[in-house]
């Protein structure tokens, strides 16, 4: 069955990352795809923090000191050092043997660095400050924003986040009774509870694509290795072939025989090197046609040659001749030409090939 435009509902199933199958029995290697994922996505959030810090400062010197915000800021390295630690002890490993390991230890990264914004907003921004208040609920919402579309691939390390940035704010806000600071409070309660169904969206779809991102690493890897067999198997045929063509010409050497043969369509002979050797024909000449073969053959026996030949493409099954060459390499030597016609169904010679043998010293036919 197929929509109205003619396209498989299940193509387009799979087009939407919506084909559970892909998640089967790949639970491990999507987990470390999503690690690495994880890490890429929150690479730069993880520094943008520092400037803030500092304009924090300069913008509330009045309800801050350097110490606090230099603790601040070395509590926050700490936490992005553990996260780059964790990084580089994982590309110092030959396997990932456990990704849900490096992953809950990137949570824990996530925990440190999630409460330094929380410690920031519960020193910082007064809870009876109405104005100060507003401005912390923007950055709040535009850090959990920021928040869901890095930590969504991991679900533990996005509450983490959230959780450690909003606790100690809340915390203090509620402890503080002040109405409109709780009225935003929970304001941001449901936008975080719109943020977390966004995320676990989000990382259904990344999930999804791992999947589909994997299972095709692992097609262009089966195409490679069929590509490299195929590769082989070439090489090993053209050798294989290389070797069988030194033999056949070893063989024919050794019996003094050569082979030719001649092919309607084009009109054009061809004969191997032990044949153009019985022939007088230099190495590596290529003849062109039969009236190159005559020009080897004494003239006394070229209408003998031309026989043998015609006899062939006119209708015989089988034919030989024997012959002497021209000039000065007949001096008695005889050669003997065998050869067959391979016709059509037009009963037409389409081929004629044969062999070329030398007889005996000072024998005649």
């Amino acid at each position: 069955m197929t929509d109205q435009r003619g396209i498989p509902p299940a193509f387009l199933q799979r087009f939407a990352e919506a084909d559970e199958s892909l998640l089967q029995n790949r639970e491990r290697e999507i987990d470390a795809c999503m690690v690495e994922r994880l890490y890429q996505s929150s690479w730069a959030v993880r520094y943008l923090p520092y400037p803030i810090l500092f304009g924090a400062f300069l913008l509330f010197n009045d309800a801050t000191s350097w110490w606090s915000i230099l603790g601040l800021t070395a509590f926050y390295t700490l936490g992005t050092w553990y996260l780059d630690r964790q990084r580089y002890a994982l590309l110092g490993l030959d396997h990932i043997t456990d990704p849900a390991l490096w992953a809950r230890r990137f949570a824990i990264g996530s925990t440190v660095t999630g409460l330094t914004w929380g410690l920031l907003g519960a020193l910082y921004f007064p809870a009876d400050d109405v104005q100060k208040q507003g401005i912390m609920a923007v950055a709040w919402a535009g850090i959990a924003f920021s928040n869901m579309n890095t930590r969504a691939m991991h679900l533990p390390s996005y509450y983490a986040f959230l959780l450690s940035m909003s606790v100690p704010v809340y915390g203090r806000v509620f402890v503080s009774g002040e109405f409109a600071a709780i009225a935003m409070c929970l304001l941001g309660v449901l936008m975080a509870m719109a943020l977390s169904l966004a995320a676990h969206a989000a990382n259904r779809r990344e999930r999804l694509a791992c999947a589909l991102r994997l299972h095709n690493a692992e097609l262009i890897g089966d195409v490679d290795r069929a590509r490299a067999a195929a590769e082989a198997d070439r090489r090993d045929l053209e050798n294989a072939f290389e070797r069988m063509q030194q033999e056949f010409a070893a063989v024919q050497r050794i019996a003094a025989c050569g082979s030719w043969s001649w092919e309607r369509d084009s009109g054009e002979m061809t004969w191997s090197e032990e044949c153009g050797r019985l022939l007088g024909m230099m190495p590596g000449a290529v003849p062109v046609g039969f009236d190159a073969w005559l020009e080897q053959v004494h003239p006394d026996d070229r209408a003998r040659v031309r026989d043998h030949h015609r006899r062939l493409r006119d209708g015989a099954a089988r034919d030989r001749v024997a012959f002497r060459l021209a000039g000065q390499q007949a001096s008695g030597q005889w050669l003997e030409s065998v050869a067959e016609a391979e016709r059509g169904g037009d009963g037409a010679a389409r081929r004629v090939f044969g062999i070329l043998r030398a007889l005996p010293d000072q024998s005649t036919p």
